[in-house]
């Protein structure tokens, strides 16, 4: 699996370290959020792609899914997340 972490900001370029700028392109994103262990998420992207998907009018564009961190979990509060899945209306 490839996996790339994200911040917002300045980015500070080292390639040696595996630090480089990314620029995520914009479009339409279905988005799914998903409150819980961050070990659900992947039963979240098999809901999406196997259920809703097929029976939305989208299909996958050629771009990246994404989850975005909305609240981090600390003791007895839950992480809040959003899966981002770029979709495009089929024709």
């Amino acid at each position: 699996m490839i996996y790339d972490a994200c911040l917002v900001g300045k980015a500070q370029e080292d390639p040696s370290a595996g630090v480089y700028s990314l620029l995520i392109q914009g479009g339409l994103f279905a988005v799914f959020r998903y409150t819980g262990d961050y070990s659900g998420l992947e039963e979240v992207f098999v809901a999406v792609y196997r259920v809703w998907l097929p029976m939305s009018g989208y299909r996958l564009r050629d771009a990246p899914a994404m989850t975005r961190l909305v609240r981090t979990g600390f003791l007895w509060v839950k992480p809040i997340s959003e899966v981002l899945i770029p979709v495009e209306p089929i024709a």
